[in-house]
């Protein structure tokens, strides 16, 4: 589980006030993913807001047969 210490500490949000970290940590949760899962797809809605914490995403698009 990350800290508010953790959070403060990334780019993304050292401009925030601790009050603000510690509002973050309570409405968000941390989710792992296993490798090989399809997040999300082209033109669907977007209902929550990630931030990647470690590791990585490869992002795929297909174009017509491409």
């Amino acid at each position: 589980m990350i800290t508010a210490a953790e959070l403060s500490g990334l780019v993304l949000f050292e401009s925030l006030t601790p009050a603000q970290i510690d509002e973050l940590l309570a409405v968000g949760e941390e989710v792992v993913f296993v490798p090989g899962l399809d997040l999300w797809h082209e033109g669907e809605h977007a209902d929550d807001w990630w931030v990647l914490l470690e590791g990585r995403i490869d992002l795929v698009r297909h174009v017509g047969r491409e």
